[in-house]
């Protein structure tokens, strides 16, 4: 039973019974209602003078929860997640033909969902995670490693762990450690030379506490870095700050 504010019956759904946790919804517009229950997903077009009525159904193949919705273009994305055993799949649907682009597996349900600049981003579990839309890849250590091939390479990998971050940073050939100056601080990483040439420059993904921070001469071209993270347990998806994630 869909009904307004003033409890006015606006239409009946017939529909199989199904339990309490596969009843969810999202609103497209102040007049377009996506209603999901069980299996099934309606589309619910309201009138100004209150009427309703069901432009579609469509059946999905697991029932399943809507968590979120954005549109990229001129195209509506929903973001979806059913249980699988123990899993739960999060998929992100293409409204138009209901088309999966994209599907991240988690061991409980999305507590947080948002999607901006191309990546979706959820939380489960206080486990952060991001994956691309449309089919890019990720990189399960916490990096989104894009399609294309024609960006510049980065200047440094990087690991992290529960207590730090571990980046080894490619600098010329030639410099020794004391021609080096590496100076984290709390949201920031510069490393330089002592004639003042810049090598790295960044605002990190997350915070650090400089006075636990380390480095050491990796050998010919390499520095490696060692940031102590000022939360522990905190997951970066990045070693930088990109727009769209907190």
């Amino acid at each position: 039973l869909l009904a307004a504010v003033d409890s006015a019956e606006l239409c009946c759904l017939s529909v199989t019974a199904t339990p309490l946790w596969n009843i969810t919804y999202r609103w497209l517009d102040d007049r377009t209602l996506l209603l999901l229950i069980g299996y099934t997903l309606f589309t619910i077009s309201i009138e100004k003078g209150g009427e309703a009525s069901i432009d579609q159904a469509h059946d999905l193949p697991q029932p399943s929860q809507i968590l979120y919705h954005f549109r990229q273009g001129h195209e509506v994305y929903l973001v979806i997640c059913h249980k699988d055993g123990d899993d739960f799949p999060h998929s992100i649907l293409r409204y138009s033909d209901f088309s999966v682009v994209s599907t991240l597996i988690q061991t409980g349900i999305a507590r947080f969902v948002s999607v901006k600049n191309g990546y979706l981003t959820i939380i489960t579990e206080g486990k952060l995670k991001c994956i691309p839309i449309n089919n890019e890849k990720e990189d399960f250590d916490g990096q989104i490693v894009p399609n294309s091939t024609d960006q510049e390479p980065l200047p440094y990998t990087w690991t992290q762990d529960s207590e730090s971050v571990e980046v080894v940073l490619d600098i010329p050939r030639g410099l020794e450690k004391s021609d080096l100056v590496v100076e984290p601080t709390l949201h920031t990483l510069e490393v330089r030379t002592h004639g003042g040439q810049c090598l790295l420059d960044i605002k990190l993904f997350g915070r650090v506490e400089p006075e636990n921070c380390t480095w050491s001469f990796a050998g010919p071209g390499k520095v490696e870095i060692t940031l102590s993270k000022y939360q522990e347990a905190h997951n970066w998806a990045a070693l930088e700050e990109r727009p769209g994630f907190d």
